[in-house]
């Protein structure tokens, strides 16, 4: 029997992450004395992307180019390693590194396809927190690198429910060195957030150009560049909050429903001008079943010419809004076994330019095309929750006008600590 080019390409990116599921234990380890109790912490996100008929444009190609696009590609979509320290009752810290991560179907890939040969290491969260109490609220004030609360960072992203994140989270993620404090209750939370913001740009190509002296100073006053975050969350009465959301439960007994709010404001980003973004979501689960609606309204501030921001006379500043929308939902099915299958589903929209309905978009290399809607048809194999599962999933994506279109399997191995 001789299997299709796209089945053959399913089996054997199949066989080889069945290997790494095979091989992978779940298990933590600490050190605890008197003075301080540490934890050890990893995530491995090993991934296949299948791509069947994509409309695909190369990193570095012309805006003009586009070829349809078949091929499977490798990548650890996350890893992570690192340790997570308490001393006493009140202080608390994380440090983690990562190296290697891609989260599109072409890693780190020139305009001819190769990829970079040695991925930099990068430290990704350094930070320390103090926590108190007031009666029955519990306080949280921190400083270092570290993600504010916001829609992104406050689910795990070990427990997503589809190898992709939602369109909404990557169009809208914080990370930073700056300041934060968090206050949650017993059905509801507050945070903000103050981070380090972005260089001025250089008019002439758009890169970040130094904080004095810079064509971007005209603009700005050489004024601090920081963003601003502020984000809320309630639930309809203490039996129905949690403060630690998942977009999958895994079947986990309970019931949760949480309402999300949220504005951002990033001054002085690095390829357009001032950005912000508010947004609002909806958690819910209940036993078997885990959904999620999550919707973003974005706004940018660019400049004429080539897009960056160019603060002359001959430029105009204008505001270009977009939107991105995420609605799915998984059922989970236990069996006798101890293991749990779950049937997932997401719908996705992301437009760009909300003023421009003609917007005809190449998929790119994320994880999402441009302008366009998306559906995404999953199933998750927990080997022992989402410390360690299997997801497959098939994305079938299509431009907001024009040909532009792409069918891709993702098939994705996640082993967490």
């Amino acid at each position: 029997m001789t299997l299709s080019p796209t089945l053959s390409r399913i089996v054997t990116a199949a066989g080889a992450l069945a290997l790494v599921a095979a091989a992978t234990p779940a298990f933590a380890v600490s050190i605890k004395s008197d003075l301080v109790s540490v934890g050890i912490k990893g995530q491995l996100q090993l991934r296949a992307n299948i791509l069947n008929d994509v409309n695909y444009q190369p990193a570095g190609a012309a805006a003009s180019y586009s070829q349809d696009f078949d091929s499977v590609t490798f990548a650890a979509r996350r890893a992570r390693f690192g340790f997570s320290a308490k001393m006493g009752d009140n202080w608390k810290g994380n440090f983690i590194i990562r190296a290697g991560e891609t989260a599109g179907i072409s890693p780190n890939a020139t305009a001819g396809g190769q990829p970079s040969a040695s991925p930099a290491v990068e430290l990704f969260y350094a930070n320390l927190y103090y926590t108190g109490k007031t009666g029955d609220i519990e306080h949280e004030v921190g400083m270092g690198l570290d993600k504010p609360f916001t829609g992104e960072s406050s689910i795990s992203s070990s427990a997503y429910l589809l190898p992709t994140e939602r369109v909404t989270s990557l169009n809208s993620t914080v990370r930073g060195y700056g300041v934060f404090y968090k206050m949650t209750g017993q059905f509801f939370a507050l945070g903000v957030g103050l981070v380090n913001g972005e260089n001025e740009v250089n008019a002439a190509n758009g890169t970040a150009a130094a904080p004095i002296g810079a064509i971007g100073e005209s603009r700005y006053n050489g004024q601090d560049k920081f963003t601003y975050t502020v984000r809320a969350e309630i639930a309809p009465g203490a039996k129905l909050w949690t403060a630690k959301k998942q977009e999958s439960w895994a079947g986990k007994e309970g019931t949760q429903i949480v309402l999300g709010a949220e504005y951002v404001n990033n001054m002085g980003n690095d390829s357009v001008g001032d950005s912000s973004w508010y947004g609002v979501d909806l958690t819910g689960h209940w036993n078997n079943l885990s959904a999620l609606i999550d919707y973003r309204q974005i706004t940018n501030e660019f400049g004429g010419g080539n897009g960056a921001l160019a603060p002359t006379a001959a430029n105009v500043i204008e505001d270009v809004d977009s939107t991105a929308l995420a609605i799915q939902a998984g059922w989970a099915f236990k069996l006798d076994s101890g293991y749990v299958i779950e049937p997932a589903v997401r719908y996705s929209m992301f437009d760009a330019n909300t003023d421009n309905d003609n917007e005809a978009s190449n998929y790119g290399t994320g994880e999402y095309g441009g302008s366009g809607n998306s559906i995404d048809l999953g199933v998750n194999w927990y080997w022992k929750g989402h410390n360690n599962k299997t997801q497959l999933a098939y994305q079938m994506w299509s431009a907001e006008d024009g040909d532009g279109d792409a069918s891709i399997v993702r098939l994705q191995q996640s082993f967490a600590f």
